[in-house]
């Protein structure tokens, strides 16, 4: 369950595959219920239990008997008068009826609280986390009751929240031939915490955000494994030992989100910087570089994560990850689509419920069936309601095969097994093989089974061969094999399995074609020889190996390394060294790093690359090196973008003492530096450009003031600002720019674009716009006023058709440009017909496709401009890009902020959003259709949705609020908000300088 829930029962930011449906109702032993329905025609849902006989549940398992054990709790917010049991306990389900019914309920253990997660060992251990502790049980006489308790890891802190504290227990692959217990720790509320092994192994925090950990089944050799989770509730394995986690997104970060997590791996998280989420220093996607992605957005609150490995699902389904989803209602499937290192997915509901359906805990049976378990009530504190259900293909067949059975069969039949649909068996088959030395027979399958499956249980059970020189040769199987994730796994087998095999790691991330196998060989690296391969792996534009090469440097102590590529002529190499030589600073055996970073930081700040200049500024303040505060004054004097000045004002902020979490203090921060003169004015010029213009601190009055500055950068943003401001105020102020000469011909003819806001209403503005339809205005002044007429009115029409058949004596490279602009001006009125396909033909031909749109917009054009294109953005007629858009804190909500697009999406597929909007629509931009109560339909993105109140961005940009209580129905739309033909609403050269704008946005070459 989302910790952000406990603001208002349910805080939800953006959903995603969520939809209501027809729900079956029930009637059983006097409680009538909605089944959930599944929206595969070839899946079933079945009621296990429900309430009385098993309420408030969070963990579950299966185990081989088909027996299903379930936590149920007790003591999650408990309220007075509950009339509950005592303690939270593990209940046993088992004898079905035909109908799925449990007709049998015992209890293994109880006594405890705030449990949460629940797994199922070899010999009948029972792994059982609560918030603060880490148990394994046994029933050791057969009793059918837990008669002993082991304490395999300890959380001691402060931090009380029931759930942000330990959960997610998976058994996974670890150094060894045995499993190893990974676990979740989540953001414990930023409290300082230690974690205990078993062995006295520990480990301490404090405000890093949620971590994932793991250690060896008996609770030793505990080990960070990754960080920068917000609450990483659910974790999984597939079948090739990729870790999936699910995480609940901080207050105002969003969506909830699916995580490929790998050794070492950092998702961005920092509690320290408040659970808004909103810092600087925080990143959710992947934003800052040395942070790692999403693979998808979820539904709210995702408490489950399941690699489908089982014949009682349906075959498509084998490797798709199923997520449970508290807030929304539903399950959801995920078709992962390789992505360099890792993957990508959208997410599709496969169950929808009711309101009353809440999915926790979710894990696959021997059967092949899937088990739920349902909270069932929006209510956070513990209710006496509860319910499991189980879903399977209607016609799914049981052979009946279980784990135990095997030890009876020889090593032919076990061999056969290997190809067995069932991953349990799977694995037992060979790990049997693997316990009777059958080397030659796990050699045959690797090296000639088709299915990788079978090829990857037949690789992780080589480990447990002896001889150890039995295991080499199937290593070196592993290696060559055609299927990149059989190659992964056998990389991460050969390191941590063999003791010289550096050399074969470097080989593959020198040679292998494939990113996830150089990614996993590069994470294993150990000695300083391997940093110049490494060092060239910084170049890599894929995420995930340039944060396992970073990871490399820093745990290699490659500074001197790095110290002489300081000036390495690729941007994202200097970017991998600075982020390296971080890490290699801040190792405890690392003398005196704070003086080495004081050394060598100064260069970074003055990098010519925004990215570097911005990690470096992040490290500044991080580590509070107030010795640097001079240096990091001078970064404002450079290009600058949002993201760089926001960055400098945290860490200015950290600098001064403040505490991380102050919370929105940036915009504040801008809004009180701009109007003071004993700020330097390129600063202020900075803060202006960087504030919103419908801020309270940006009055006309202020603005006017400015323009009276002897400061030519400080009187450009202001400028610039007041052509953007919609108070009427401001229209006289820009006729009078329009019209100085001693302004350059940009500023005027962005006091021009300003002027369209009052040229239907105005006639003031009118007839000014009209008087630069001369031969005297130049031509950028006369197509910015054609522009703001569009739209103008009837009486305007004559002269701008005066004007119009002066353009065939126009020089010849803005001939086309103008006779379009005039054509659009005149788009509707009483223009003979002559007239306008004269203007068409000066026009020239549209593209009538993609392609033809891609080889026109491949050359430069003679008047390309990136200031028409920012013109263009904010103009109030044609596409209105800044109506949904925002870049550098200016625009609206709606869709995605732009700021850096020009950084992380190259111009063709920025051309393709606007052809195409509905191509590729990212997770949190999905479009919702609400029925309300009252029977009104509203359809936007969902811009926040907290306490209580849903804000909705609609296509027009319009946001409106409504409650949550008031919300009938919801659904998910297809396509995109915002609107398709919006080339159409631009000339062909509106459409270049839009797009060479927002290539340029967030460049420095823009800036």
């Amino acid at each position: 369950m989302s910790h952000t829930i406990a603001k208002s029962q349910t805080t939800v930011n953006f959903h995603f595959g969520f939809f209501f449906a027809l729900i079956a109702s029930v009637c059983l032993n006097a409680f009538c219920i909605e089944i959930p329905v599944s929206v595969d025609e070839r899946l079933t849902v079945e009621l296990v239990a429900q309430e009385p006989e098993i309420v408030t549940p969070t963990g579950l398992a299966v185990d081989e008997r088909g027996r299903i054990w379930v936590i149920e709790n007790n003591t999650h917010f408990t309220p007075k008068n509950y009339k509950g049991f005592a303690s939270d306990r593990i209940q046993i389900f088992e004898d079905f009826a035909p109908g799925g019914r449990a007709q049998k309920v015992t209890t293994f253990a109880d006594g405890f609280r705030n449990s949460m997660s629940l797994a199922l060992g070899k010999n009948g251990d029972v792994y059982f986390a609560m918030r603060n502790e880490i148990l394994l049980l046994r029933d050791t006489n057969n009793s059918g009751r837990a008669n002993e308790r082991k304490t395999l890891i300890t959380l001691k802190t402060t931090g009380d929240y029931p759930h942000n504290g330990l959960s997610g227990l998976a058994l996974g692959p670890g150094p060894g031939p045995d499993r190893w217990l990974y676990f979740g720790l989540g953001e414990n509320l930023g409290a300082p915490y230690t974690l205990s092994g078993s062995d006295g192994t520990t480990l301490t925090g404090g405000g890093e955000g949620g971590n994932v950990f793991r250690c060896k089944l008996d609770g030793s050799k505990l080990q960070l494994f990754a960080t920068g989770f917000w609450n990483p509730f659910g974790l999984g394995f597939d079948a090739f030992e990729r870790l999936f986690a699910v995480d609940n997104d901080p207050d105002s970060r969003s969506p909830c989100r699916i995580l490929h997590v790998v050794e070492g791996g950092d998702y961005g998280f920092r509690f320290r910087y408040g659970r808004k989420g909103i810092h600087p220093f925080v990143a959710w996607n992947g934003e800052i570089p040395g942070t790692l992605p999403m693979i998808s957005g979820t539904g709210e609150a995702p408490c489950a994560v399941v690699a489908f490995e089982r014949p009682g699902m349906p075959r498509d389904f084998r490797g798709d990850l199923l997520v449970t989803s508290w807030g929304d209602h539903v399950i959801q499937r995920f078709k992962l689509i390789p992505d360099g290192a890792s993957f990508h997915a959208l997410p599709e509901a496969l169950i929808k419920g009711g309101l009353e359906f809440r999915p926790v805990a979710m894990v696959a049976a021997p059967d092949g069936s899937l088990l739920v378990d349902d909270w069932v009530s929006s209510s956070y504190p513990v209710h006496g309601k509860g319910r499991i259900w189980r879903i399977r293909m209607k016609d799914a067949a049981d052979d009946n095969l279980r784990v135990s059975n095997l030890t009876a069969y020889d090593a032919a039949k076990l061999r056969e097994l290997l190809k067995h649909p069932n991953i349990e068996i799977r694995n037992a088959a060979a790990e049997t093989l693997a316990a009777k030395g059958a080397a030659d027979l796990l050699a045959d399958a690797l090296a000639n089974e088709p299915e990788s499956r079978t090829r990857a249980v037949a690789l992780r059970a080589s480990v447990q061969l002896q001889p150890t020189e039995k295991r080499l040769p199937l290593f070196e199987l592993g290696l060559r094999d055609t299927a990149p994730e059989i190659r992964v796994m056998a990389a991460r087998i050969l390191a941590e399995n063999t003791p010289n095999a550096e050399q074969k790691l470097l080989m593959l991330v020198r040679q292998d074609q494939s990113a996830d196998v150089r990614m996993e060989a590069l994470l294993h690296l150990k000695e300083k020889q391997s940093g110049e391969t490494i060092l060239a792996s910084l170049a890599s534009i894929d995420a995930f190996i340039f944060d396992a090469a970073v990871d490399a440097l820093g745990r290699i102590g490659a500074a001197e390394l790095l110290l002489a590529n300081v000036q390495a002529e690729n941007v994202r190499t200097r970017l991998g060294v600075l982020l390296a030589l971080r890490k290699c600073y801040d190792r405890a055996d690392f003398k005196d790093g704070e003086a080495s970073a004081k050394a060598v930081l100064p260069r970074f700040l003055k990098d010519n690359d925004a990215a570097v200049r911005r990690a470096a500024i992040q490290w500044v303040g991080e580590q509070r090196i107030t010795g640097l505060a001079e240096p990091l004054d001078e970064v404002v004097r450079l290009p600058m973008t949002r993201d760089l000045f926001e960055a400098y004002l945290a860490a200015k902020s950290l600098l001064s003492g403040d505490k991380p979490d102050k919370g929105q203090y940036i915009e504040s921060q801008m809004a009180q530096i701009f109007p003071s003169d004993k700020n330097p004015a390129h600063m202020r010029a900075l803060a202006l450009k960087n504030l919103r213009v419908d801020h309270l601190a940006l009055t006309i009055a202020k603005l006017k003031e400015l323009l009276a500055s002897d400061n030519a950068e400080l009187r450009t943003e202001a400028i610039r600002a007041l052509s953007l401001h919609a108070h009427p105020d401001a229209q006289p102020e820009l006729r009078k720019l329009a019209a100085d000469p001693a302004l350059s011909i940009d500023l005027r003819a962005g006091a021009l674009a300003g002027l369209a806001r009052s040229a239907a209403t105005d006639p003031e503005t009118k007839q000014f716009l009209l008087s630069q339809l001369n031969d005297a205005v130049p031509w950028e002044l006369q197509r910015e006023a054609l522009r703001a007429l569009r739209g103008a009115g009837a009486d305007t029409q004559d002269a701008v058709r005066a004007f119009a058949a002066k353009i065939q004596s126009m020089k010849a490279e803005v001939r086309s440009e103008m006779a379009e602009q005039a054509v659009v001006t005149l788009r509707g009125s009483a223009t003979p017909p002559e007239s306008l396909n004269a203007l068409n033909a000066l026009a020239g031909n549209r593209p009538g496709d993609e392609a033809g749109w891609l080889t026109y917009l491949a050359k430069p054009g003679p008047i390309d401009s990136a200031a028409a294109g920012e013109r263009i953005f904010y103009h109030v007629r044609g596409a209105q890009c800044f109506m949904c858009h925002r870049i550098n804190g200016r625009g609206g909500e709606v869709g995605p902020d732009l700021t850096t697009i020009g950084n992380t999406v190259v111009r063709d597929k920025i051309f393709q959003s606007i052809l195409d909007p509905s191509r590729d629509v990212a997770p949190q931009f999905v479009p919702w259709l609400f029925t309300l109560k009252d029977g009104r339909k509203l359809t936007g993105v969902i811009i926040e949705e907290n306490d209580g109140v849903v804000i909705l961005g609609e296509s027009t940009a319009h946001v409106t609020k409504f409650k949550e209580n008031d919300i009938d129905r919801r659904a998910p739309q297809k396509g995109s908000v915002m609107p398709d033909g919006l080339p159409a609403l631009l000339t062909q050269q509106e459409l270049r300088d839009l797009l060479a704008f927002l290539a340029g946005v967030g460049n420095l070459e823009h800036k």
